[in-house]
């Protein structure tokens, strides 16, 4: 599995870690990479 394949199968996973992390869907946004 490539980096990218991990990040595709878990970007939803991603993006809740990175909301818990910053109180923010668009920061999380912005450090996902989405």
């Amino acid at each position: 599995m490539t980096f990218e394949e991990f990040v595709v199968a878990r970007l939803g996973a991603l993006l809740r870690y990175a909301t818990a992390l910053t109180c923010d869907p668009h920061q999380a946004d912005d450090i996902s990479g989405r």
